[in-house]
């Protein structure tokens, strides 16, 4: 006849074990999410503090919105040479594209929220963007204008891992 009983050694091994490994599980899964939103949080202040440059070089000349577009803004979003970066300002008043890349605001995004910030695709890439509204006014003439910039999200998710990989 065996001896059916298992040792208290091996009973507190798989006791202990077990909720260890589910603890390991739980913390890597709490942790993976905590970065996701820093380092997103992160990428998206610098995405905006970039569209808010673009929006100190909006000027009004005779009556009508200019851009003077800082390329060095943008280059800081995409220094590693990586990824993609688009942009555009849109002249509410006229509807009319000032600088950047045709469609790349969604109208319907905006609704009536002074910033939004979105994941889209454009030009066959996966986009983190932000659009804004912001206005200028001139001769008691106010011209509202949106603002929208996106990068490619390939660098987000290089951090991300990155990060992870060192825990």
């Amino acid at each position: 006849m065996q001896n059916k009983t298992k040792s208290i050694r091996s009973r507190l091994i798989i006791w202990l074990t077990l909720p260890l490994i589910i603890f390991t599980i739980a913390m890597f899964v709490y942790k993976y999410f905590e970065i996701n939103t820093k380092v997103n949080a992160f990428f998206d202040n610098t995405l905006y503090a970039t569209g808010k440059s673009i929006e100190d070089s909006i000027g009004i000349e005779y009556g009508l919105l200019t851009v003077e577009l800082p390329y060095f803004a943008i280059d800081l979003l995409s220094s590693d040479g990586e990824g993609y970066v688009f942009y555009s300002v849109i002249d509410v008043n006229r509807d009319k594209l000032l600088v950047g890349y045709k469609d790349l605001f969604i109208k319907d995004v905006l609704g009536n929220k002074e910033k939004v910030f979105y994941d889209t695709v454009y030009a066959g890439a996966q986009l983190r963007a932000v659009s804004f509204k912001t206005s200028l006014s001139s001769a008691g003439k106010t011209y509202n204008t949106i603002i929208t910039i996106a990068e490619s999200t390939e660098n987000r998710s290089f951090v991300i891992n990155d990060i992870l990989s060192s825990i």
